[in-house]
């Protein structure tokens, strides 16, 4: 009997230690930019903390902060640029996260992620999380060859 408690006990510890080490962010990276201004920032800094590399033909690389979200999301940036479609779908299979696929319409919260009204025609979506961050999300939209980009990121609340 003294057996299985101390089994169960070395269980129950080493699960909550595995999900603590993999299920959070360290913390010791740099913020690229104060996130409660908004504004344009660097790009390059930005997606680097959400683990996303640009394809090497991205071109027209803006980056902007935005305001922190009513639902407690914070640190929310949107990165546009342009690139051909298939980088930007290799772009999202290399980072991790689903997709792309095809877009027949944008719910409400993807109309306010990306901060447009529809969805444009032929228009593609890739969404996750950055792995090993289960806070950070990532959401990409593009359409048209080249592609033209939007690119949210933003830090879910916890």
């Amino acid at each position: 009997m003294n057996r299985y408690r101390r089994l169960w006990a070395g269980l129950a510890v080493g699960s909550a230690v595995l999900a603590t080490l993999g299920c959070r962010s360290t913390g010791s990276e740099p913020r690229p930019t104060d996130p409660t201004a908004s504004g344009t920032v660097d790009a390059g800094e930005v997606l680097a903390e959400y683990g996303l590399v640009l394809p090497a033909t991205a071109e027209q690389v803006e980056a902007t902060a935005l305001p922190d979200w009513e639902d407690g999301s914070s640190d929310v940036y949107r990165v546009t640029f342009t690139a051909p479609a298939e980088d930007v779908g290799q772009m999202c299979v290399d980072a991790g996260i689903n997709g792309p696929w095809i877009v027949s319409g944008l719910s409400d919260t993807d109309i306010e992620t990306f901060g447009v009204d529809v969805a444009p025609e032929g228009s593609r979506i890739c969404r996750g999380g950055r792995p090993g961050y289960y806070d950070h999300a990532i959401r990409v939209l593009f359409w048209d060859d080249p592609a033209s980009v939007l690119v949210v990121l933003l830090t879910m609340p916890r």
